[in-house]
């Protein structure tokens, strides 16, 4: 499993903003900020690096992506050595799914 360098901050962040919305309780967010330190041993993380950022822009001026988006699709398309056929890219974000899709990843889940 290969993630982005910004993952643990986007985990956190999703996390914090279920519970500001009532949607979780204080103790599923306690319990669900406990995860990404945990799969963490698992995981390759892909660093912020000149690669990145020059793949994120090229992405961004070919798709409709906010700028962390961006630095996530081209996290996966560096991992994938831009041949993404055949991989799995895991996502929940409507906008940035498509363009995983379209441009050759496997979405997991395969529907939301």
């Amino acid at each position: 499993m290969a993630v982005w360098w910004g993952t643990e901050v986007e985990c956190h962040s999703a996390i914090s903003r279920l519970h500001r919305m009532l949607i979780i309780n204080q103790g599923q967010a306690e319990s669900a900020r406990e995860l990404p330190a945990a799969l963490k041993i698992y995981w390759e993380e892909i660093a912020p690096d000149d690669n990145v950022r020059l793949e994120a822009i090229r992405q961004i001026h070919r798709h409709p992506l906010k700028a962390a988006d961006g630095l996530q699709l081209a996290a996966a398309m560096i991992w994938a050595n831009h041949r993404p056929a055949g991989k799995y890219f895991v996502c929940l974000d409507d906008r940035l799914r498509e363009v995983a899709r379209i441009e050759g990843f496997l979405l997991v889940p395969e529907t939301i």
